[in-house]
Parts: C-alpha cells; structure tokens; sequence
C-alpha cells in the first residue's frame, strides 16, 4: 500500500500489480476482522440491535413499573393502622405431635399499643376447625412490650388422621 500512496502522493498512477496487490491485501484483512469479530459476537447486524435496544427499553419499563408498585406498598405500609401479621406455610403433624408455630407481626403506625388476634384453622375442605381441637388458643392478646416483632403458640396434633390445614 506504501509504494501505491507514494505513487498518488506523486500525482501519478500505481503500478496495476500494486494497486491489485493492495486491494486483495485490504479484501483479506477486511474478512480476518471479520471473521474474529464474528468469533467475539460483535459483529451484528442494524435489525439484531434494534430487537435487543426494544428488549431492553420494555425491560426498563417492567422494573421501573415494578420499583413504583414497591414504593407504593412501602408508602401505604408506612402509614397503615392495621398491624400486618406474616403468614406461616404448610405445617404437618403426626397423631399427638406438638409444634410451635411462630408469626412474624410488624405493629406499623396501630395506635394502640395492644392487639387481640383470633386463630382459626381450615381445613381441606375449607371449613374451620375449632382451635381446641388442635390444642391451640383460640384468641391471643398480644401487647407491644412482649411481641413486638413475632408471635408464636403451640398446635398439637390429635389422635385422628387427616388432611387438615
């Protein structure tokens, strides 16, 4: 490629085999950086980048939308009145067994400094148990000095077998 520069430097023509030479030589890099681009997956395509810039905006939109659903259920917790009691999942009892169950309880902004929880069981037909029956309390009075993250209680299993939640 020098000896064809230096000859239009000159204002004068290349030599046609250097001219050829330099155009294959061009052609052969062109194809390597190519080929080595391919290899990397840098070389794509106008339409490839638009799919994957359409991705990401929709991508952006979702998290955006799903941090302000966040924000909102923060806010609204924030100022609630009515203390939020955790859910506990699944529990499985032999005949006679005895767990302690624990509930996580957050007070939040609940103006009274003491809280009376009823327990109820359902069972796999969606109808409720009595609490003696599994040996639980039915009601429980709960005051801020003595569960101010959680609660728990006892559950025992009875002689009969079942299914019941």
């Amino acid at each position: 490629m020098e000896i064809v520069q230096a000859a239009l430097n000159a204002n004068a023509w290349g030599d046609l085999g250097a001219v050829t030479g330099s155009e294959l030589g061009l052609f052969e890099l062109e194809r390597t950086v190519r080929g080595i681009r391919n290899k990397l997956g840098e070389l794509q395509s106008k339409e490839k980048l638009k799919i994957q810039l359409e991705f990401l905006i929709k991508r952006q939109e979702e998290v955006g939308a799903e941090l302000k659903r966040w924000d909102e259920d923060l806010q609204r917790k924030r100022l609630s009145k009515v203390p939020e009691i955790g859910t506990i999942g699944p529990v499985f009892l032999t005949k006679g067994e005895t767990k302690k169950l624990k509930h996580r309880l957050d007070w939040l902004q609940y103006p009274k400094d003491e809280l009376v929880v009823k327990l109820t069981v359902i069972d796999k037909d969606k109808k409720p148990v009595p609490a003696e029956v599994l040996g639980m309390p039915a009601q429980m009075k709960l005051t801020f000095e003595t569960h101010q993250l959680a609660f728990e209680y006892d559950v025992k299993a009875g002689a009969k077998e079942g299914n019941t939640r």
